[in-house]
């Protein structure tokens, strides 16, 4: 291997299918970790994103040197806006609002992005982008979390008791200093014929952990069902 496939300068069979190859094993390990989470999208679809990016990417640069005056990034442009269609199916709003899938549609945009360097011969740039995606996806997704259920303000969907179970929430809130940010009365059938559900926003005014306090709801008797949404 000479350097000129580091560099990026080399268009030939052998610079071409180490990048390719790169490409695919690259895409693939990001990929592992949505997989494992039961993302929809997993190995199979971030290594052929980012192997295609590659792919666009080399297609440019050789274009370019059988017609000189072509920009070569023209077709690795139109991966980074096409990508978008596969981001959104990745995205799923559920019938409680709570919006999921949105790391998975970063995490597919940042890869095909991953290939069109590693297309572009930047070999070290590539790898140094892959360990920060990792360490994003990976390192930093616990904390993400923490910092999410331990904040301020707590989503939830409830459904209680209509009439007095309400004004007695109302006053639980109250009680404990919390303070109704918003509230949206949901559609969707409750457990319980008689009860109504919502959709709403508790500011507790300080950091607390939101599973004591969603527990601690979940223990009210005319609760019938609690979960945070997320």
């Amino acid at each position: 291997m000479n350097m000129y496939i580091i560099t990026g300068t080399d268009v030939s069979l052998g610079s071409m299918t180490v990048r390719l190859i790169l490409a695919a094993v690259l895409g693939a390990l990001v990929g592992a970790d949505r997989e494992s989470s039961g993302q929809a999208a997993g190995v199979r679809t971030f290594s052929l994103v980012c192997l295609g990016s590659c792919l666009a990417m080399l297609t440019g640069e050789y274009l370019f040197t059988i017609y000189p005056k072509t920009d070569p990034s023209r077709i690795a442009a139109q991966v980074i806006s096409g990508i978008g269609f596969l981001g959104v199916g990745t995205i799923v709003v559920t019938a409680r609002k709570n919006v999921k899938g949105l790391t998975t549609a970063a995490t597919l945009w940042v890869t095909a992005a991953l290939g069109i360097a590693i297309g572009a011969g930047l070999i070290w740039v590539s790898l140094i982008c892959f360990i920060l995606i990792v360490i994003v996806v990976l390192i930093l997704t616990p904390v993400s979390r923490y910092l999410d259920r331990t904040n301020r303000r707590v989503v939830m969907y409830i459904e209680l008791d209509y009439g007095e179970g309400i004004v007695d929430f109302f006053n639980f809130i109250r009680e404990r200093g919390y303070t109704i940010h918003s509230m949206e009365k949901m559609t969707s059938a409750s457990i319980l014929k008689d009860d109504i559900s919502l959709r709403m926003v508790v500011d507790m005014e300080k950091r607390r952990d939101h599973t004591a306090f969603i527990k601690e709801i979940r223990e009210l008797p005319y609760v019938h069902y609690v979960e945070e949404a997320r």
